[in-house]
C-alpha cells in the first residue's frame, strides 16, 4: 500500500479538486505548505509513510457513519445481543444513541449499562477504511424538551480499531481518553468525491504519481487505483506487469529533504486560495 506524497505543490495542488480547497482553510499552514518538500522522483518505496493515528481514523469512521450494531447483555439469559441502532456524535466523538422505548436493547441496558457499538461505514470507498468498536457504559441524557424522547450517551472507555486499508493494525485497543482527544480527518467529507474524480477523470495522474514514487516506468505498470485520501496522504492499489496484484499501498503527502526547492509565491501565502482555485478552472 502506497501513501502518495504531498510532494509537489505545482502538481498536487493544481490537480486536487475544488473539494480540497474548500477544506484547505481548516488545515494548518505546515500541512498546506512546507518549504522543504521532495518531488516524486526523489522518493523511494523505502521512505517512511505518514499515517493518521488509529484514534484519528476511529474518529473519522464514527463521523462518516450514523448507524452501527449495539451489543448488550440479554437481561433474560445473559448472552450478548446485537441490534441495529442510529447515533449522533458530541464534540468528543461519544455516540448519542436513539433507542426506542420498550426495545430489547433498552431493557437490557436497564439491567446492565455496559455495551459496545460496532461501526463500519456502509458506502464505498469509506467502507474499506476501517471498523471501530466502542465500549463503555450507557448514560441517559434527558431532553430539555419534556415532550422529546431521551437520548442515551455511550461513555467511551475504550475503542477497538480494526484497520481496513492499514492491515497491520487489527484489534488495536485505544483508550477512551485518546479517542476523545483525537480529531476526525479534515478531508473526510471530500474524500469520496476525490476518489471518484481521480479514478474516473485523472487516472493517468495516479499512474504518474505511483510511477514516480516507485521509480518504475509507466510501461511496467499494469494497474493503479486510488482507494482513499486523508490529510496526510492517499492509499493506492497497484499492480506491476511482473507481479500479482499488490495489497493497497500508502504514499504520504509530504517528505522532508535536505535541499530546498523553489516554490512559487502563490503556494507559500496563506491567502492564495483564490489564485489556486483560478488554476483549476
Amino acid at each position: 500500500m502506497l501513501r502518495c506524497p504531498k510532494y509537489t505543490q505545482q502538481l498536487a495542488t493544481q490537480r486536487l479538486s475544488k473539494a480540497v480547497l474548500q477544506h484547505a482553510p481548516q488545515l494548518s499552514t505546515s500541512t498546506r505548505h512546507r518549504p522543504h518538500t521532495a518531488s516524486a522522483t526523489q522518493l523511494s518505496a523505502a521512505s517512511p509513510a505518514a499515517y493518521p493515528t488509529p484514534a484519528e481514523v476511529s474518529r473519522t469512521v464514527l463521523d462518516l457513519g450514523n448507524d452501527g450494531t449495539l451489543s448488550t447483555i440479554s437481561s433474560a439469559c445473559g448472552t450478548p445481543l446485537g441490534t441495529p441502532v442510529s447515533y449522533s456524535l458530541d464534540k468528543q466523538g461519544q455516540p448519542h444513541l436513539h433507542l426506542e422505548i420498550g426495545s430489547l436493547e433498552l431493557a437490557n441496558l436497564a439491567k446492565n449499562p455496559s455495551c459496545s457499538l460496532l461501526v463500519t461505514p456502509t458506502a464505498f470507498p469509506a467502507r474499506a477504511v476501517a471498523s471501530v468498536a466502542l465500549s463503555g457504559q450507557i448514560v441517559e441524557m434527558p431532553s430539555e424538551d419534556p415532550s422529546a424522547p431521551s437520548t442515551y450517551c455511550l461513555k467511551v472507555d475504550k475503542a477497538i480499531y480494526f484497520g481496513g486499508l492499514d492491515q497491520s493494525l487489527l484489534g488495536l485497543e485505544i483508550s477512551g481518553a485518546e479517542y476523545q482527544a483525537a480529531e476526525p480527518d479534515v478531508l473526510r467529507k471530500a474524500a469520496a468525491e476525490l476518489v471518484a474524480t481521480w479514478n474516473n477523470d485523472r487516472a493517468e495522474d495516479i499512474y504518474r504519481i505511483v510511477s514516480d514514487f516507485l521509480s518504475v516506468p509507466l510501461t511496467e505498470m499494469s494497474y493503479a487505483e486510488l482507494l482513499w485520501v486523508d490529510r496526510l496522504g492517499m492509499y493506492v492499489r497497484i499492480e506491476l506487469s511482473d507481479s500479482s496484484l499488490a495489497p493497497p499501498a500508502q504514499i504520504a503527502w509530504e517528505r522532508d529533504r535536505s535541499l530546498p526547492i523553489n516554490i512559487p509565491a502563490i503556494f507559500s501565502s496563506g491567502d492564495s486560495l483564490a489564485a489556486v482555485a483560478a488554476l483549476l478552472k
